[in-house]
């Protein structure tokens, strides 16, 4: 079951209508989140923390780092969702 269908069928045994809920799907879009620089090796992005530059490049500090995120690692997004 995707997770489109999951939302669905859930939001009408909570009495939402269908037609409530095919309107609140053409609004949502599959999303990700980000760890906390300190969190597990192989996470494709994190908050805080240091940028990961090649070897070669230093980073003098100026500025504010806020996220690194490696967009090579996700999926491509799902040409459309099934409403």
């Amino acid at each position: 079951m995707t997770a489109p269908e999951a939302f669905r069928t859930t939001a009408c045994e909570l009495g939402v209508s269908d037609d409530s809920v095919t309107r609140i799907l053409q609004y949502l879009h599959p999303a990700y989140s980000l760890s906390p620089a300190d969190a597990d090796e192989g996470t494709a992005g994190w908050l805080g923390g240091l940028p990961d530059l090649p070897s070669d490049v230093t980073w003098d500090g100026s500025g504010v780092f806020v996220a690194s995120i490696d967009l090579a690692a996700f999926p491509g997004p799902p040409l459309a969702w099934p409403v």
